[in-house]
């Protein structure tokens, strides 16, 4: 008896990590008309993402892999790791809270590194997603098999990046986050100095692809002569706007659990108990995308609760931000301030937790941010507000042809009219596809392909040689 619950508890919590790592792992003008990425319905698409057999492969990739590549042996039962962690010291005097002591050491990021002379790209994760995130790992594959040098870089949201590498420790402020980034980029680059790079490129996605156009234009405004010059930057479902996108994911959970968010546990409960029956029946199939992929054709949610499950993975990534925000300022808006001083590594959190669950991002944006940063920096609310939207770069933007967007015109954090918006902001430079929800057809094969030929260029594939040659 006891052993069957044990087994339950870790089914349960087996499945949580499942969907929290699937739902975030956040040219010209074109929508492709023969575009075949199978799930058409946004939401469904954000949960599910892209089912294995229309993922590309090692294989299909090979056609943009230069010869100085040599990749790990596929399904290799000890299958080497293309990329090494490391740490490094941004803020050394900092004194990190006992309660956080799992993130002493430094900002944690990884490199997938040739041995010879190659393009170097930056990808930076999204929203609560950090350097090992899924989506990631794989952009640091396919770019690494395709020739690149890989630094990966954690968002400013998560509380590694905030406590060891943000000046200010409160995320929110696109420009100080993205100044941020950009010392952290500056500092890996001197800390390895063995790497050779040919050229320098940047891309991120969904809030990271945001950061990304503001690290380039803080990169084109460096006046220090150490510049990267970045020659290609590709913004990967960015939000417009930080407020709008943040308002749309707080609601998705907020408006489509049955009886509000005091009802969430017997919601939440009901999807678990959902999950592990159809587990019982189908475990050939493992806990994988496939299995997602069979439970939703033959058990489809609702779409009601697959918003709740969407903004609920959201508000999990948001409350360690806030959490961790709050302690080291000493803000008392989570933790009282007379008992921050007192939290240990062996404090239980269970009840702060709670609260922090219960505060959307749009709270923090409103009761913690911006009463922050007006008294920082003396702007006015609405100004700060706005300066959250990719728009408040818009001249930048617009005259800046080596930055482009890729997009779903069904991107559910989107609110009407922001893709024309997006389109305006770059101009015959927007790539956009039918559907896909958000970031749900990242790792689709057609997409990756995009991608690379993107940076590489449709005559790369057929010379792939070349790519590691200085240019």
């Amino acid at each position: 008896m006891v052993f069957t619950k044990l087994k339950r508890v870790f089914e349960s919590m087996k499945i949580l990590r499942v969907l929290s790592t699937f739902l975030f792992l956040w040219g010209s003008y074109s929508v492709s008309a023969s575009y075949e990425y199978p799930i058409q319905n946004p939401f469904a698409a954000t949960i599910i993402g892209t089912p294995e057999p229309l993922r590309p492969t090692q294989e299909s990739l090979s056609r943009w892999q230069p010869d100085y590549v040599k990749m790990p042996a596929v399904n290799s039962q000890f299958e080497r790791k293309i990329e090494k962690d490391y740490q490094i010291s941004i803020f050394p005097e900092r004194v990190i809270p006992e309660v956080f002591w799992y993130e002493k050491g430094g900002l944690k990021y990884s490199i997938a590194q040739h041995k010879v002379q190659a393009p170097l790209i930056f990808v930076i994760a999204g929203t609560g997603a950090s350097y090992r995130s899924v989506h990631v790992k794989n952009l640091q594959k396919t770019f690494y098999q395709a020739g690149f040098h890989v630094v990966a870089i954690s968002s400013p949201t998560v509380p590694n990046f905030l406590l060891n590498a943000s000046t200010s420790s409160i995320p929110g402020n696109l420009l100080e986050d993205s100044q941020d980034i950009y010392q952290v980029m500056q500092r890996i680059i001197k800390k390895h100095g063995d790497i050779k790079v040919s050229d320098y490129y940047l891309t991120g996605y969904s809030f990271g692809a945001s950061h990304a156009a503001f690290v380039a234009r803080v990169d084109d405004a460096n006046a220090s002569g150490e510049q990267f010059q970045f020659k290609k930057v590709l913004l990967i479902n960015p939000p417009l706007s930080l407020v709008n996108s943040v308002n749309i994911l707080d609601e998705m959970l907020e408006d489509n659990i049955p009886g509000g968010l005091n009802h969430f546990n017997d919601y939440y409960q009901k999807i678990i108990y959902k999950v592990s029956a159809f587990y019982h029946e189908s475990e050939q199939l493992g806990l994988g995308r496939e299995f997602f992929f069979e439970m939703f054709k033959q058990n489809p949610p609702s779409e009601e609760q697959m918003k709740a499950m969407i903004g609920f993975v959201f508000r999990v990534a948001s409350s360690g931000m806030v959490f961790s925000s709050d302690v080291y300022n000493h803000e008392g808006y989570i933790v009282p301030k007379s008992k921050v001083d007192d939290l240990e590594a062996s404090s239980s959190l269970t009840e702060y937790s709670k609260v922090a669950h219960r505060l959307g991002f749009n709270d923090y944006i409103e009761h913690f941010y911006l009463p922050n940063f007006v008294k920082k920096s003396g702007l006015s609310r609405q100004t700060l507000i706005e300066q959250s939207s990719l728009e408040s770069i818009a001249d930048y933007l617009q005259n800046n042809s080596a930055i482009s967007v890729m997009h779903n015109l069904d991107d559910p954090i989107l609110v009407p009219g922001e893709i024309d918006k997006l389109k305006a902001l770059f101009p015959q430079r927007t790539i956009l596809y039918p559907h896909g929800g958000h970031l749900g057809n990242i790792n689709y094969s057609q997409n990756v392909n995009d991608i690379l030929e993107y940076f590489l260029g449709k005559d790369v594939a057929a010379d792939t040689a070349a790519i590691g040659e200085v240019r």
